[in-house]
């Protein structure tokens, strides 16, 4: 049973640390730690830290789609530029939107899926729709010196949004496979249709 505890540390700030037991296969003692400003901030995250832990213990009831890409990353035969840029898909994509959310409620969430795809195809960010700044920095600057401009939605690319898609699917397949889950719900979406090329056009094919 993992256990977690709050340390103060001597700069004032506080650190959250849970330990998970022993890694099966390396049979090294796992340790999580978060360093945080306030007290109530590590709480909140000693508490995150246990759930991750619990998912990673009993995955098939607990486990997020954060924590199934992560585990499918480290065993599926990937290239090295194919890891890295799933790993960019998954960062700035997947987990912002779905990371949090546990597998046995996604399997029964298809519409989910279908309305993160529509959303890419309008915009290739997570935005809501309403005008906003883009600042290349959190820390305060000039904006006029530093160069903010407002966001501009572009739609990411069918071929994109497919590859998003083949990422979702692949790592549900194996939850499917682990017996973390009943069914894989990305074999009901509808990611976008790949256009016919110019050139199969100009040739007469029918388009």
């Amino acid at each position: 049973m993992p256990s977690g505890s709050i340390e103060r540390l001597p700069s004032g700030k506080f650190r959250a640390v849970v330990r998970a037991g022993r890694d099966p296969i390396t049979k090294k003692y796992l340790k999580l730690t978060e360093t945080c400003d306030t007290e109530s901030q590590a709480i909140l995250a000693r508490e995150r830290m246990l759930a991750q832990v619990e998912a990673e213990s009993h995955p098939d009831r607990a486990a997020t789609v954060a924590v199934l890409v992560a585990r499918w990353m480290d065993v599926v035969d990937h290239e090295l530029s194919t890891v890295e840029t799933t790993a960019g898909y998954v960062r700035r994509t997947i987990n912002p939107v779905l990371g949090e959310l546990p597998l046995r409620k996604l399997q029964h969430r298809v519409d989910l899926l279908d309305r993160l795809y529509m959303h890419l195809q309008r915009c290739n960010e997570l935005c809501d729709g309403r005008p906003f700044v883009v600042h290349p920095t959190s820390s305060r600057h000039d904006c006029a010196k530093a160069g903010c401009r407002p966001h501009k939605c572009k739609p990411m690319k069918p071929a994109t949004v497919r590859r998003i898609h083949a990422i979702i699917s692949g790592a549900l397949n194996y939850a499917v496979s682990w017996g973390w889950i009943e069914k894989n719900p990305a074999a009901f979406a509808h990611p976008p249709a790949l256009g016919r090329s110019r050139r199969s056009c100009l040739r007469g094919t029918p388009c």
